[in-house]
C-alpha cells in the first residue's frame, strides 16, 4: 500500500517539476532568446579618389573609404550574404558599395571596410544642394 502512495507522490512531483521547467523554457524563448534585428551603421573615413571629366559630358565622381558596422545583439551568431550599401542625398540614390559575405559572432560588432563611389554630378543636380553647400552635406546610408 505504501509503495503505491510513494509512486503517486513521485509521479506528482515529477510532473510539477516538468511543468515548471517547460514554463521557464517558454519564458526564456520569448524574452532573452528572442531574435533581434542587427544594427547597421556606416561612417565615412577618408576620400580616396576624385574623377572629373569634361567630355562628352561633365561628370564628377568621388570615392569614400567607409566602415560599415554590423552589431549583433543576439545570443547566436549569423551569416550574411553578399550585399550592397546605398547612399542617398535628397531622397535620390547617389552612391553604392559592395559588401562581401561573412559571419558576425554572437553579441559582437563587426566592422567591414568598403569603398563607396559617390556620383557627385547627381548630388549637384539635387534641389537641396545649393542650400546645403552653405552649411554641410547630409547623406544617408542604407
Amino acid at each position: 500500500m505504501e509503495s503505491k502512495k510513494f509512486f503517486k507522490v513521485c509521479y506528482i512531483a515529477s510532473t510539477i517539476i516538468l511543468i515548471i521547467f517547460i514554463v521557464i523554457v517558454v519564458i526564456l524563448c520569448f524574452t532573452i532568446f528572442k531574435p533581434k534585428q542587427p544594427e547597421i551603421g556606416a561612417t565615412p573615413v577618408s576620400l580616396t579618389n576624385i574623377k572629373f571629366t569634361l567630355a562628352p559630358n561633365i561628370t564628377l565622381s568621388l570615392s569614400l573609404r567607409t566602415d560599415v558596422a554590423l552589431r549583433n545583439p543576439n545570443y547566436a551568431g549569423f551569416k550574411y550574404k553578399n550585399s550592397t550599401t546605398y547612399v542617398y542625398y535628397g531622397g535620390n540614390l547617389v552612391g553604392d558599395a559592395a559588401i562581401r559575405e561573412g559571419i558576425v559572432a554572437a553579441r559582437s560588432t563587426k566592422r567591414i571596410g568598403t569603398v563607396v563611389t559617390i556620383r557627385a554630378d547627381e548630388v549637384i543636380e539635387s534641389a537641396e544642394f545649393l542650400a546645403d553647400i552653405m552649411g554641410s552635406l547630409n547623406m544617408m546610408a542604407k
